[in-house]
């Protein structure tokens, strides 16, 4: 999982983001610093997190509890995968277009 350090980070100074990216689908590869997602927010900009090889079941979601979570998947399989394990983190808000370019939305 890439991205959601920075998130962690922002949380043990009691902060967090406006929202968060979510990305189920393969870490960005990148040729400068600057272009990494672990470092969105210094930039002034939204989180990105992308899922990578992390598997839905088990990756440590603890730092999506209470935030605004905008979830992008490439497939019907990986966007329910993530919607159920977002939605047992206990993010305030959970909003995702489907495949079939359906709005799905989850309030606690």
């Amino acid at each position: 999982m890439l991205g959601h350090k920075q998130i962690i980070s922002l949380r043990r100074n009691n902060s967090k983001p406006k929202g968060v990216f979510f990305f189920a689908r393969p870490e960005p590869k990148f040729k400068k610093d600057w272009q990494n997602p672990e470092y969105n927010i210094v930039r002034g900009e939204l989180p990105d997190v992308y899922a990578g090889d992390s598997s839905a079941k088990k990756a440590d979601l603890t730092w999506v509890k209470g935030l605004t979570i905008h979830l992008i998947a490439d497939t019907k399989e990986d966007f329910l995968e993530w919607w159920i394990a977002l939605v047992e983190a206990k993010p305030k808000l959970l909003l995702g277009i489907d495949w079939d370019g359906e709005l799905n939305e989850w309030r606690a």
